[in-house]
This record gives structure tokens, sequence and C-alpha cells, in this order.
């Protein structure tokens, strides 16, 4: 029984990887929703819990992307992709600060 749910957990990881931009651009969405929702609703843990997962999936994207070509045009194109990952997650990391921040100051103003 193991083997089979093993199996299928395999085929769904393949599948998801294989389709990794729909997958990104679905969490996204999906994220983005709930995280809206959630400050809406002055629900502080899951608008930092949207961010947090937001960030796992653009990481999970970069760390499954297929490995650069060889070539010079290639290596910068990849270079290029790179620094703006990485200012992407830089960004997201001080919004994600900057909304802890912001929580305990509330709290703290709460109290």
């Amino acid at each position: 029984m193991s083997s089979t749910w093993q199996g299928t957990a395999k085929t769904s990881v393949r599948r998801l990887v294989a389709e990794r931009t729909k997958v990104l651009a679905g969490a996204t969405a999906v994220l983005l929703v709930l995280g809206v929702i959630g400050l809406l609703a002055d629900e502080y843990d899951l608008v930092l819990f949207c961010i947090l997962l937001l960030q796992a999936a653009i990481a999970g994207y970069l760390v499954t992307a297929p490995a650069p070509q060889v070539s010079t045009a290639s290596t910068d194109v990849q270079a290029a992709v790179d620094q703006a990952s990485t200012r992407t997650l830089s960004d997201i990391s001080r919004a994600r600060q900057s909304i802890l921040d912001a929580i305990a100051e509330l709290d703290a103003k709460a109290k």
C-alpha cells in the first residue's frame, strides 16, 4: 500500500516540476487572493503565511529550473535572470520584515 502512495507522490512531483511555470502562476494567484482576504480581515498571520509560501514557491521554481546552456548569450541571460530572482527574493524578504514590524507595532499599541 505504501509503494502505491509513494508512486503516486513521485508521479505528482514529476508532473509539478514539468509544469512548474503553471504551478507558480497558480500558486501566486491563490496566495495573492488569500493574502488580500487576510489583510482585509486583519488576519496578519494568514498574510505572513501567504508571503512565506509564495517565497517558497518562487524558490522551488528557481531550484527546479533547467541547467543553463553553454553558449555565452545564454549564460548572460541566465546571469540576468539570477540577478532578477535574487532581487525579487530580497524584496519579498524586506516586505515580510516590514509586515512583521507592523504587526509588532500593532501588538504593542494594543497592550
